[in-house]
């Protein structure tokens, strides 16, 4: 015979408050972050149980306190003190959660849009939008190799003194003409190359990278191709760039799966590539609002708050500190936002779906790809936080 929950009061002053089903105890007091224009009570926003949770005070100095669960997600409420229901206690009624009010509208006076300006390309999953500091690129799927890291110091081994070039790299095992991204999006060229995550690319047979802060899909930029084949100094950039070997894709006709083949515990992995919002260059979490298992801290991503989870343990053992800040972070596509890191990104992989063989009954991995003569597990995005 299953036991009935215990049942929970709080007491705040002089008053006794019933609190609802599934309600206990929380031990270590919360951490929230101000929100703007919130109500007397509400003193912020706190992580409990890796969601966000507002967090109200029912006495001014808070001793006790308590996690609420009701329909649209958790509540945390402080008081003097956590009891059994007295014969005076009366149910907890929190006010609605409701949106923040809007900032006053500002005029602004905006030239009208020329009748010939282009409107931006949709966003689409065949192309990549390669972002470096405010300046964007889109490249096709089909032209992504891949993704890798240039090291500090690395030295050019053959300068091709030529505008838009930082000179021949080896990276991740191949060598390919490292492009200055400013010459890329059009800006001002760079004095120096920094080290970071670069995108491999491969076009009309030649193997280039180009330094990007992140990496997501879309085609809202100016095409990288067509600045490469249609200008003088990009036909020289393509001319000096490496070989590549021809490259086997899949047969026409067929479905193809495409994949982001990734590294962790020394092992590879691959999520399917619509799973990924997100691939954002090497950033040190801040620490977190409050302590949480597996949650190593939070980084900012376009204006949001975006925390960052160790992997499924079936994936490798949490990175440690050094090893973390140099890590690539997959932001997922998922309804919460939330980011991972990997050891090393891979590159894009795209393969007939027909030769993918499904998992079933596995709540991490979907299915088993033969990439690079191995077999691969797919694993899905929802269940690789921690």
């Amino acid at each position: 015979m299953t036991a009935e929950p215990e049942a929970l009061a709080l007491r705040a002053g002089m008053r006794c408050f019933l609190l609802p089903p599934r309600s206990r105890r929380l031990e270590a007091p919360p951490a929230p972050r101000p929100v703007p224009g919130a109500p007397p009570g509400l003193l912020g926003l706190a992580m409990v149980d890796r969601r966000g949770a507002m967090v109200w005070a029912l006495t001014p100095f808070p001793s006790a306190w308590v996690v609420v669960e009701r329909d649209g997600g958790a509540v945390v409420c402080g008081g003097d003190a956590v009891t059994e229901p007295t014969a005076d206690a009366v149910p907890l009624a929190l006010p609605e959660a409701t949106p923040l009010p809007m900032p006053a509208p500002v005029a602004l006076s905006i030239p009208p849009r020329p009748a010939a300006m282009p409107l931006a390309a949709p966003r689409s999953r065949d192309h990549y939008l390669l972002t470096h500091g405010t300046g964007s690129v889109s490249v096709p799927l089909a032209a992504l190799e891949g993704m890798g890291s240039l090291r500090p110091g690395m030295d050019p081994a053959t300068p091709p003194g030529l505008p838009g070039a930082f000179g021949i790299h080896e990276v991740a095992g191949r060598r390919v003409l490292v492009l200055d991204p400013a010459w890329c999006t059009g800006g001002r060229p760079a004095t120096g190359m920094a080290s970071g995550l670069v995108a491999l690319l491969r076009i009309d047979g030649r193997l280039l990278a180009m330094p990007i802060g992140r990496a997501a899909p879309g085609m809202e930029g100016p095409a990288l191709e067509e600045r490469l084949r249609e200008t003088p100094d990009g036909r020289a950039l393509l001319d000096a760039a490496p070989h590549a070997l021809p490259a086997a894709g899949p047969e026409a006709g067929r479905e193809v799966a495409r994949l982001l083949l990734c590294e962790a515990g020394g092992t590879r992995f691959a999520v399917v590539a619509a799973e990924i919002a997100t691939v954002l260059a090497p950033l040190r979490p801040a620490p977190a609002p409050a302590p949480v298992p597996s949650l190593r801290g939070v980084v900012s991503h376009r204006g949001e708050v975006l925390p960052v989870h160790d992997l499924d343990p079936r994936l490798g053992p949490p990175l440690l500190a050094p090893a973390l800040a140099q890590a690539p972070l997959l932001r997922l596509a998922l309804p919460r936002p939330v980011a991972v890191p990997v050891e090393r990104v891979l590159g894009l992989r795209a393969l007939p779906a027909a030769l993918i063989e499904a998992v079933a009954d596995d709540v991490l991995v979907s299915g088993l790809a033969p990439l690079d003569g191995m077999g691969v597990r797919i694993c899905r995005a929802a269940a690789l936080p921690a």
